[in-house]
């Protein structure tokens, strides 16, 4: 027999959010794990949603990011940007009205940053027609959830069905980010020595389940012959797939997700 415990999302949240210079760690803990549990409850349950301890840490360390970022910003604000980034994309649409629900509830009289993607927004505008795409904002919207998930995972799953524009995201996201760095554009965030490995079709438990330990925060692929392949801190994986409906509770965890 072996003895099982949920952790304490709350007091790993407050120790977390002060390590990063909040103020008010065990306040936004508090509201981050509320935030979490009304999802579980009152969202649809779908295989890609996941709101367990990885989840937790993906917006702690988005929050953190954001902080050192924005540092004039209210710590509401940070929180509630991060909530969003993380939890949002992956989101059917359906459910984001109730989500946007929970949120204005927990965080009452807190607006929403405007965020700020300079010329990376003209560019992906631009890159879209090149390739004969209507620059739609949906379609821009979803390049950018991408791109703030490329800044807090290493590992993100594109999904929707064939011909929803899991590739032309990515591609267009790419080349947008690509022409900002070959033009020198000062803003550091188009990550100019990006790495991204691309996985396109079905996902199948039994060679996801390999990918495990360069999903997590080991960041190394173990071979059957004993050989291991670290993964750079430049690399991202990414997979392109239609549901998720065999891959484990955790597959799905270790992955951003967007839908």
């Amino acid at each position: 027999p072996m003895a099982m415990m949920v952790p304490d999302y709350a007091m790993i949240g407050e120790i977390s959010f002060y390590a990063f210079g909040f103020e008010k760690g065990r306040h936004l803990a508090k509201k981050m794990v509320t935030t979490f549990q009304l999802c579980s409850e009152q969202l649809s349950a779908q295989s890609h949603y996941d709101y367990g301890m990885r989840a937790v840490k993906t917006v702690i360390e988005a929050a953190g990011l954001n902080k050192r970022k924005y540092p004039d910003q209210s710590e509401a604000q940070i929180l509630l940007r991060a909530l969003q980034d993380v939890n949002v994309p992956k989101f059917l649409k359906d459910d984001l009205p109730l989500f946007s629900n929970i949120i204005s509830d927990l965080f009452p009289g807190v607006e929403k940053p405007a965020i700020d993607y300079g010329k990376l927004e003209e560019m992906s505008r631009e890159k879209s027609r090149e390739t004969l795409l209507q620059p739609t904002e949906y379609f821009i919207k979803k390049q950018f959830e991408l791109f703030d998930m490329i800044q807090v995972r290493h590992g993100m799953m594109l999904v929707g069905p064939t011909g929803g524009g899991k590739t032309c995201c990515y591609r267009t996201l790419q080349a947008a980010c690509t022409a900002l760095v070959e033009a020198k554009d000062p803003a550091d965030n188009h990550n100019p020595d990006h790495h991204w490995v691309m996985f396109d079709g079905p996902v199948d438990a039994l060679w996801i389940e390999s990918m495990n330990t360069v999903l997590d925060d080991n960041k190394k692929l173990c071979l059957v012959s004993g050989e291991i392949i670290a993964l750079t801190s430049k690399m991202r994986m990414q997979f392109e797939v239609e549901d998720l409906e065999v891959a484990s509770p955790a597959t799905v965890s270790r992955c951003g997700m967007i839908y």
